[in-house]
């Protein structure tokens, strides 16, 4: 019956679906050319598939919850250690906003340049090294080794030296 039906359908692709139990259509019309029998069986398997691929994607969900979790409990615990590193940014930021506005002024009244940057470069480095100075040296009264260790991690000793870069692995970089 079905080999006629596909003659008579010119070959056309016909889809039969079999849910009765027992079944209704002989399995070997399966294998007919331009034939596609599916049973409940096929059903329950395709069903089955379809539950296994969305329990695997599952799985990857909460793998990458638990990694993003993870990196905003980092991101929280780091933000709550930045408070030094805002301050030390802000009181430079203030440091520099003023003493090249003094700058300014001195070139706006007419005070050679090269006298202005002599003074300007002067005046920035005394006003940014004078707290950490000060602090060193009532570590050394005081027999503080920690800080000294941390100065000269944070000061390196040759003029010109320059960190080696940052790897996104390393420690937070300064905001």
């Amino acid at each position: 019956m079905v080999e006629r039906a596909t003659r008579l359908r010119r070959h056309r692709p016909m889809v039969m679906i079999d849910l009765a139990v027992p079944r209704d259509i002989e399995p070997e019309v399966g294998r007919l050319d331009d034939v596609y029998l599916y049973s409940v069986d096929d059903l329950g398997r395709l069903v089955q598939t379809g539950t296994d691929a969305r329990r695997a994607a599952v799985v990857q969900a909460e793998a990458i919850i638990d990694l993003q979790v993870s990196r905003f409990i980092e991101t929280q615990q780091a933000s709550a250690h930045q408070a030094p590193l805002r301050q030390l940014r802000a009181f430079g930021e203030a440091t520099r906003t003023e003493l090249l506005e003094r700058a300014r002024q001195q070139l706006a009244n007419g005070k050679p340049a090269d006298e202005v940057l002599e003074l300007l470069a002067h005046g920035l480095t005394n006003r940014l090294l004078h707290p950490p100075t000060a602090a060193l040296r009532a570590a050394a009264l005081s027999g503080d080794a920690d800080l000294t260790r941390a100065a000269e991690r944070l000061f390196p000793a040759t003029p010109g030296y320059r960190h080696p870069p940052v790897r996104p692995d390393d420690a937070d970089p300064a905001p």
